[in-house]
């Protein structure tokens, strides 16, 4: 299904290239990305480094989306997974607590059928593989590009 707020442009039907019309990559860039039949579509970050986590909320929220919490451990990613409902997940791979990224991802995929993308700095083999089992869509990859990112969620949100 395509995105109804974006419009596709393509040469063959099979690779639809997006243009998004609100996306200037200016101040205030994106403000109608992230959002869906009109209202911004709702976001959990889950991510224990504060920083980043400020980062990505500043990201989401220039392109329209709306942060509805932050979590920095996967028990609590869960519990605010179950009680708020977001549209999507951004899921860092490595949280303190017994319950790592990977894991908060699977159970909340499997309670409330929310997409999640990773965002993360370990691309190693192992951690990839495990990602993939879990979300099949490319995780980003820290540093993040804000278009990276809003690329993946809408990608994540259509699957």
């Amino acid at each position: 299904m395509l995105h109804p707020d974006i419009l596709f442009l393509s040469t063959t039907p099979e690779k639809p290239r997006a243009i998004y019309p609100s996306y200037s990559g200016g101040e205030g860039h994106g403000s109608a990305l992230l959002r869906r039949r009109g209202a911004p579509l709702q976001v959990l970050i889950v991510e224990d480094e504060a920083l980043a986590a400020l980062d990505i909320q500043s990201i989401v929220t220039d392109a329209g989306g709306e942060v509805v919490g932050i979590a920095m451990r996967g028990a609590e990613a869960i519990e605010k997974a179950v009680a708020q409902a977001p549209d999507i997940v951004l899921m860092d791979v490595h949280l303190a607590g017994d319950v790592d990224g990977v894991e908060a991802a699977r159970r909340i995929r499997e309670r409330c059928r929310i997409p999640v993308v990773f965002v993360t700095a370990h691309g190693d083999p192992d951690t990839l593989r495990r990602m993939f089992e879990v979300a099949p869509i490319a995780p980003v990859i820290k540093p993040i590009a804000p278009r990276r990112l809003c690329d993946a969620i809408l990608r994540a949100c259509h699957e």
